[in-house]
């Protein structure tokens, strides 16, 4: 954590879950990006040599501290999301499954879903 100035208030070690990845994810995301540069065929598929197929999801997509100075991380997964929720000194306090599109945040949810105000009533540790 760094102050306005940059200064480090505090920093936590924290190692979240591993979720393997399902390489047709991946694929569909590179065809995805492919289809937005303009390359002929070969230099896609050199582009596409260039992008190995990672074994798992990255640790974190997204995080947001909520009221109560709890810090929400978020994974995106093939099906929906995976949050972890951390107390002020680094603990995992809870976590969380929602379905693609739904999920805590401090903003208004795109999806059917409404808007969500995390509240963290019991840990799952």
């Amino acid at each position: 954590m760094l102050s306005p100035r940059g200064d480090t208030i505090y920093s936590r070690s924290y190692h979240p879950p591993r979720f393997p990845m399902n390489p047709r994810v991946y694929q569909r995301a590179v065809d995805d990006l492919l289809a937005r540069v303009p390359a002929n065929a070969k230099q896609a598929a050199s582009l596409r040599a260039q992008m190995p197929s990672p074994s798992h999801y990255p640790p974190a997509s997204f995080a947001f501290f909520d009221d109560g100075d709890r810090l929400w991380v978020g994974q995106r997964l093939e099906k929906g999301q995976y949050w972890e929720i951390l107390d002020p000194t680094g603990r995992v306090v809870g976590d969380l499954r929602t379905p693609r599109g739904c999920g805590p945040s401090k903003r208004r949810s795109r999806g059917g879903c409404g808007a969500w105000k995390p509240i963290v009533m019991a840990s799952s540790r």
